[in-house]
């Protein structure tokens, strides 16, 4: 582990924060914990915890502690762009419900 945090990405406090406004939801933020391999730790229901990477796009590659980690975590690791990412890979659909049942 570094001495000193990595700066975190652009989209981190916006997800962090639109994840922590769902009721139920609790998120840890442990970016300041350089060398973990995550940013976020979401704590869902009776699910495991996920641990969430958060990244600006797609693309980005991932450090050596984050491939460490997502290999070692196996399903309760993932890259996140977005709420959308997180939310379905907790099973939480982010459409819409419909105006008639």
């Amino acid at each position: 582990m570094t001495r000193y945090a990595r700066k975190v990405d652009t989209n981190h406090a916006t997800l962090r924060d639109q994840l922590r406004a769902i009721p139920g939801m609790k998120v840890l933020d442990t970016s300041a914990m350089s060398g973990l391999g995550c940013d976020l730790l979401v704590f869902w229901q009776d699910a495991p915890p996920l641990m969430v990477e958060v990244k600006t796009g797609p693309k980005k590659a991932l450090t050596d502690s984050e491939q460490r980690l997502k290999k070692l975590a196996g399903r309760y690791w993932m890259r996140a762009v977005g709420i959308e990412d997180v939310l379905r890979a907790l099973g939480i659909s982010a459409d819409p419900a419909p105006e008639a049942w």
